[in-house]
């Protein structure tokens, strides 16, 4: 799953943003994944739940997401206990309160959490980054998963495409690079 833009908005009541019930090896890379006050579920992606799964891979790796949890609590990642395999859970915007990963082997390292202000206008569902917020430039490369690099080289374009994700100095934390020029459009692109 590859920059993509998955939100309830105001007034959803889905339940998972993401499902993964069968497990198997998955990427969830460079996701705008947003969850309303009103949805049924407190948990954002959800991996591996299903009774008896016979998917012999258990391989997850997310990686530069923006995560925004509009609900009062809730997991971010809920990991199935059947999951043998540490996830990797790295250089992640996880806003809002939660729960980071219900999985306690699961590799979770160059992320950010909290609620402070940090988007360009939240309120309209428009999460990139703020200059100066604590994103910018504080991710790290993500290496490689199963033989596939897991650095992001695209990111969510409003309304249903994708755009090229260039870095400059160090990898932002999240789905979307800071860049000065597109901070002052009028709307998010």
């Amino acid at each position: 799953m590859l920059y993509n833009r998955l939100t309830g908005e105001a007034g959803g009541t889905e339940s998972y943003e993401i499902n993964l019930p069968s497990g198997g090896t998955s990427f969830v890379i460079g996701n705008l994944i947003q969850q309303p006050s009103t949805s049924q579920n407190g948990a954002m992606l959800d991996y591996l739940s299903e009774p008896g799964n016979t998917n012999p891979d258990d391989h997850l790796f997310v990686v530069n997401n923006t995560f925004v949890n509009n609900r009062s609590a809730g997991t971010f990642v809920q990991i199935g206990a059947a999951a043998m395999s540490p996830a990797l859970i790295r250089n992640n915007i996880l806003f809002g309160n939660g729960t980071v990963s219900t999985q306690a082997s699961a590799v979770v390292d160059h992320n950010l959490t909290g609620s402070a202000p940090m988007f360009v206008d939240a309120a309209n569902f428009d999460y990139r980054l703020l200059p100066g917020v604590a994103a910018i430039d504080a991710g790290v490369d993500p290496g490689s998963g199963m033989g596939q690099s897991l650095m992001p080289t695209q990111q969510y374009r409003h309304p249903t495409e994708a755009s090229s994700r260039s870095t400059a100095g160090a990898i932002d934390i999240g789905a979307y690079e800071w860049l000065p020029d597109l901070i002052f459009r009028a709307s998010f692109e």
